[in-house]
């Protein structure tokens, strides 16, 4: 795996709204496989976002 890339995102949930997230975009050696990992931003709406609709 190599590390390629950061951003944020802005992901729209039907129920929840729009939630911010931190975005790595992870490439296989052979650049064919892509892993997309997300994780919640430091911020107070997040929060609630993460609680069990």
């Amino acid at each position: 795996m190599a590390f390629r890339r950061r951003g944020r995102k802005r992901i729209s949930h039907p129920e929840l709204g729009l939630i911010d997230v931190n975005c790595l975009n992870l490439f296989s050696e052979d650049g064919r496989q892509r892993l997309l990992w997300f994780t919640p931003t430091p911020r107070h709406g997040q929060r609630r976002a993460a609680r069990p609709v």
